[in-house]
């Protein structure tokens, strides 16, 4: 797929290239009423605009996983399972090493 700014320079030469207008303001295209234009831009614009929109959504998603990554790894984790008592609850090791370094709670 194209990068970001590959999609942003074919965007700009498209408008420089007449490739998107207006109807109130070139007259070309529907009207949806009295003096109210409608937008409208080649096919190749609209596939343009939807990659590049598909691309900024994915670069949102890297961010949160990043974030949501860091934000695991501030806490303890459980090294060790010690075992279960007979109502049936879980013990763990923690590790000792991400506590003292205060990333555990």
């Amino acid at each position: 797929g194209a990068s970001r700014d590959e999609l942003l320079s074919a965007l700009e030469l498209a408008h420089a290239a007449l490739l998107v207008g207006d109807s109130s303001a070139d007259g070309v295209g529907p009207r949806r009423g009295e003096g109210q234009g409608c937008r409208w831009m080649t096919r190749e614009v609209l596939d343009a605009h939807v990659a590049l929109a598909a691309l900024a959504h994915a670069e949102d998603d890297e961010h949160d996983d990043r974030r949501r990554r860091a934000a695991m790894a501030q806490l303890c984790v459980r090294t060790e399972s010690l075992g279960v008592d007979r109502s049936g609850r879980r013990y763990w090791a923690l590790d000792r090493r991400a506590a003292a370094e205060g990333g555990g709670r």
